[in-house]
């Protein structure tokens, strides 16, 4: 707190306008130490880990407030739960039995009901609270908040059923719901996991630009520009999925052999 800002400034930067100081990491229940030979050496973790799996435990698992321990089986478990809470929501809106063709069509923009409008409110109001969470530190809490998304478009899509609803139109508007709802958290989430949020960007055809705190929000569908999914209004497709990045999405979960007992 003194001497980074210090540095800063003499190098005619600017100093930090906050300081987040958190506790210990413990490893194996106990302080690092190199006579107790219990130090974790960052290279290591992220050659062993990867960077993203790293970053994604080390914010909802951060000793915020107490000292907290390091566990590898841990990393994997929660890190796989959240990817799999993710893809699993992925792989559900963009099957080929529901998005045809891997694209969608115009729609009727004056059809989107009551249940839609309600589950849009739900789903931004979660994500302006995360935000708030963002701004005041609060990750652990943030990252609970990311599971009640999950839940809110799940439940949607199950409300919904497209895989069994006939007319094009009114499937291609469930589908455009739910993949804006991941649009806006794939935006929401790019601070903790960039390198997975630009494979998902690629999936659904979001451009870069578009990847702002700005653009955490439903778009007007009266104007479809304003977040572009490569949108042109002489084109009568919208939105078109890039089946060739999918495997760098959906293989992102640790293979864990036996999870103890």
């Amino acid at each position: 707190a003194i001497y980074r800002p210090a540095f800063l400034i003499a190098n005619g930067m600017s100093p930090p306008k906050a300081i987040v100081v958190h506790n210990h990491w413990l490893s194996e229940g106990r302080k690092m130490s190199k006579s107790l030979g219990n130090v974790l050496k960052p290279r290591e973790l992220v050659k062993n880990f990867g960077i993203n799996p790293l970053r994604y435990y080390f914010i909802i698992e951060g000793p915020e407030y107490y000292d907290a321990s390091f566990d590898p089986l841990d990393l994997k478990l929660r890190y796989n739960d959240f990817i799999e809470s993710f893809i699993n929501l992925i792989t559900r809106i963009t099957s080929g039995k529901i998005l045809k063709h891997g694209q969608i069509k115009k729609f009727d923009y004056n059809s989107f009901d009551k249940d839609d409008a309600e589950y849009m409110k739900s789903f931004q109001a979660l994500v302006d609270e995360i935000v708030s969470l963002y701004d005041k530190y609060e990750f652990k809490v943030a990252y609970h908040r990311y599971q009640k998304l999950f839940e809110l478009a799940n439940k949607y899509v199950n409300a919904k059923e497209p895989w069994k609803i006939q007319d094009d139109s009114t499937r291609n508007k469930v589908v455009y719901v739910i993949l804006e709802s991941i649009r806006i958290f794939t935006i929401l989430i790019d601070p903790v996991i960039p390198e997975l949020t630009k494979y998902i960007r690629m999936f659904i055809n979001i451009d870069e630009s578009y990847n702002k705190r700005a653009y955490l929000k439903f778009r007007d569908v009266n104007d479809l520009q304003w977040t572009n999914y490569h949108f042109d209004k002489n084109d009568p497709v919208f939105l078109a999925i890039t089946p060739k990045v999918r495997s760098s999405v959906f293989q992102q979960r640790f293979e864990i052999e036996q999870i103890p007992k």
